[in-house]
């Protein structure tokens, strides 16, 4: 089958879809809503009308079948600068996760090397008290995971603690208006108990553990660090044991700690090509030249860093596999570009059975809107699920909201195409995203989501 044959079948199964949404819209079905006793806020809520006379897919809830209806929620879906994050902002989360018909959450708990969680081996995140940096380490006065977990399972919502997985410190961005202010240091507090991340693998005990200087980081092609930069991630590199073994802790940490249904992995990558040229990238080097004389290190460099990324994952389901919860991980749009430019193989992990689902990240500005390249990619990907989970990642908003048509016929596509379920990013835009005066959330329920479902199966795993 050649290529213009291939999209010709791609428009005409998006055709299909857009066909079948555009019909059952227009069968409309008296659906009760239940009265409030007391007034509330409407803006974004279903009007009188509107929620009088809901137009609910007829056929849906004769063919609806178990699937992931996944929801990112980031931590800055629901934390802000300035404000301490309370336990009224994870009720919110949770109650309109439920009013827009989700059944998983990826909840983020690890920013860059910090906790949304009780500590544990890491410090609690300064965005829970509001600001970049300078409250790092402050309790905020609720374990957030432990109230989104109750809340959740209360609904019949599976949890997925979110863990970035690289990143080991994000320093807060320059002031933009005054250049020369900043909103906190450049790099963590010292003297935290426990120290973070950045910390434990820089210094020795007090301030740290493990005493690597920066050679704990990537490193670029000249052999230089990644530096610590105003607002953005400096990178750990996979190849050294200790961040492999600092990523294992929190993760068991996790799972010993919590009711949790899965662990769900994002920044399970290399940054880039121009890096890791790290010292203990460059000793394993080493080593493999001894043994074939003739290696380059261009030839040799590809795959083991592959393997870097990849063992931690096969760690990390190892992990869960015993607590008997999944593990997922959110992966490049582009199976190749993420296996050549950001040695992420998620290929190997499905066919290799080292992680239950991927959700690739298809909300990129050349696919958020097309929706014959969205199919597409969302094609490749299920080719090699390997009888696992492939969940693709639909976008809500990039520089603006997305027509909310747009979601719908992705999710439409996606059960078409065969596919576990879809991923949804992110809550926030979800909640802010409105036609005609209606939210994202309500729209949803009304239609793709308005019958529940359960989680599919998982026949892979004991």
């Amino acid at each position: 089958m050649n290529t213009q044959q291939r999209r010709l079948i791609l428009v005409t199964l998006i055709g299909a879809a857009m066909l079948i949404m555009t019909w059952l819209a227009s069968v409309p079905i008296a659906h009760s809503v239940e009265p409030q006793d007391e007034p509330r806020d409407t803006v974004g809520v279903l009007s009188a009308t509107q929620a009088t006379t809901v137009y609910l897919p007829l056929i849906a809830r004769e063919i609806a079948h178990p699937e992931v209806r996944a929801l990112w929620v980031s931590r800055y879906d629901w934390t802000r600068y300035g404000v301490t994050a309370t336990a009224a902002d994870v009720q919110l989360v949770v109650s309109d996760a439920v009013r827009a018909g989700f059944n998983t959450i990826f909840f983020q708990v690890r920013g860059a090397g910090d906790a949304y969680y009780t500590p544990g081996p890491e410090p609690w995140a300064s965005r829970l008290t509001g600001s970049l940096g300078p409250t790092l380490g402050r309790d905020p006065g609720f374990d957030p995971l432990a109230m989104m977990i109750s809340l959740a399972h209360q609904s019949g919502i599976s949890v997925h603690a979110y863990v970035n997985v690289y990143p080991a410190w994000q320093a807060p961005p320059l002031h933009p208006e005054y250049p020369t202010k900043t909103h906190g240091l450049i790099t963590p507090t010292l003297g935290l108990d426990p120290p973070h991340w950045l910390n434990q693998l820089t210094y020795v005990s007090p301030n740290g553990i493990h005493g690597l200087k920066s050679n704990w980081r990537v490193h670029d092609s000249i052999t230089h660090p990644m530096p610590i930069s105003w607002g953005e991630y400096v990178w750990a590199s996979p190849a050294v044991t200790a961040v492999q073994d600092s990523v294992l802790t929190v993760t068991a940490y996790l799972l010993s700690h919590y009711a949790l249904d899965g662990i769900h992995l994002d920044y399970v990558r290399y940054p880039g090509q121009q890096y890791s040229y790290d010292p203990f990238t460059l000793a394993a080097f080493s080593q493999a030249l001894a043994l074939s004389p003739t290696l380059t290190f261009t030839d040799w460099r590809g795959d083991f860093q592959r393997a870097q990324v990849s063992g931690l994952v096969a760690r990390i389901y190892t992990q869960t596999t015993g607590a008997r919860v999944l593990l997922s991980a959110a992966v490049w749009p582009r199976y190749t570009q993420g296996r050549d430019e950001f040695f992420q193989d998620s290929k190997v992990w499905l066919l290799a059975g080292t992680i239950d689902a991927i959700a690739p990240m298809m909300y990129s500005t050349d696919m958020i809107t097309d929706l014959v390249r969205w199919t597409e990619a969302a094609q490749d990907f299920q080719a090699l699920a390997s009888g696992r989970w492939v969940l693709p990642g639909i976008g809500v908003q990039s520089d603006e909201c997305v027509g909310f048509d747009q979601i719908a016929t992705r999710i439409q596509t996606a059960r078409a195409l065969g596919m576990a379920g879809q991923a949804i990013f992110s809550y926030s835009a979800l909640r802010d995203c409105m036609a005609s005066g209606v939210s994202y959330l309500d729209l949803l329920r009304a239609g793709p989501y308005a019958v529940p479902v359960p989680v599919p199966p998982v026949t892979w795993k004991p």
